[in-house]
């Protein structure tokens, strides 16, 4: 009887005592790509295939995260993965674009300041294009 009432104790111990991990759910986290264009992949590296594109202000979701890359819900059964510096984690108002200088007229380069976003603000891609003018040695 004392063996009986022992392994009882014990099972009801042991089952007390175990914890169901319950894990909140998590909400679905969105991303918009914040270039004129950028590759998905089907690793997270420059080394994987490219497996499907995205463009400017794309909302994509993201289902995993690793280091520098979102692994982001294609369709219903794939999933790519896009470099993380390519997208904001803000919905995307508009084109940012820069008032032409003087400098940027000089250059021989049309169009630079259409490529897209170049900076959150029009300071930020200002600080870009020369950035850009000084490397090439445009004065």
């Amino acid at each position: 009887m004392n063996n009986k009432l022992l392994v009882f104790l014990s099972f009801l111990f042991l089952t007390g005592c175990a914890t169901y991990q319950v894990r909140p759910v998590e909400t679905e986290k969105n991303i918009w790509i914040k270039v004129k264009s950028a590759n998905i992949r089907d690793g997270p590296s420059t080394e994987n295939r490219i497996i499907a594109g995205a463009e400017w202000n794309d909302k994509l979701i993201v289902i995993d995260e690793r280091a520098k890359w979102y692994k982001v819900k294609l369709t219903a059964q794939s999933a790519g993965w896009i470099y993380k510096p390519l997208c904001s984690l803000e919905k995307l108002k508009g084109v940012k674009k820069v008032k032409p200088a003087s400098r940027y007229k000089k250059s021989k380069s049309k169009g630079l300041v259409d490529w897209g976003v170049l900076g959150d603000t029009d300071e930020e891609a200002e600080e870009t294009l020369n950035r850009i003018f000084d490397s090439w040695g445009v004065k």
